[in-house]
């Protein structure tokens, strides 16, 4: 049973309910795989990314074709505001480019990385873009607020994750380690 959203502290089993996992995820992710609904979900994060990139390079195109007209006939004549849409654009495509690629090697490898340890919860950015980590031996993982809440902050952790792309895959409360004082 899950206390996400009441009161109560988090327990032991609510970041493997969230994640939905399984005995069989358990048991492939303790030899160092991926099961086939882990294999599903970096399926769908590849699709969405790739659906990402396939908008962000429409919109820049649409833009394109719409002030075709207004377009500076050498490279001498862009503007301070289009070299900066340039890298920006530019740099969106290569990080997504970048995170398919590695979404499509940790598919291909299907192998998984376990880090063990004491998780220590981090939040940056402000109100309305907060970013979600978890870090377990310097280890970084973005995640989202409700698997965030999920951790118990100081307590020791077997943390399954895609190797590549981060993306966490499984986590194991082990209530036989000291809690650390974070």
């Amino acid at each position: 049973m899950m206390r996400l959203f009441s009161n109560t502290p988090p327990g032991p089993d609510d970041v493997m309910n969230l994640l939905g996992v399984s005995q069989d995820d358990m048991l492939f992710n303790r030899s160092g795989r991926m099961s086939d609904r882990q294999k599903d979900i970096l399926r769908r994060e590849r699709r969405l990314a790739l659906l990402f990139y396939v908008v962000v390079v429409l919109l820049v195109g649409g833009f394109i074709w719409l002030i075709r007209d207004d377009l500076p006939s050498s490279l001498s004549e862009v503007g301070l505001i289009e070299l900066i849409m340039l890298v920006l654009f530019g740099g969106i495509i290569a990080y997504k480019t970048y995170t398919i690629s590695l979404i499509s090697n940790d598919l291909s490898s299907d192998a998984v990385a376990v880090q063990a340890g004491h998780i220590r919860r981090h939040v940056t950015g402000s109100n309305r873009s907060r970013v979600y980590q978890i870090i377990i031996n310097e280890v970084r993982f973005q995640v989202s607020r409700q698997i965030y809440n999920a951790f118990i902050d100081g307590d020791y952790y077997h943390v399954y994750y895609a190797t590549r792309s981060k993306i966490l895959l499984n986590a194991v409360h082990d209530a036989t380690q000291r809690r650390s004082s974070v």
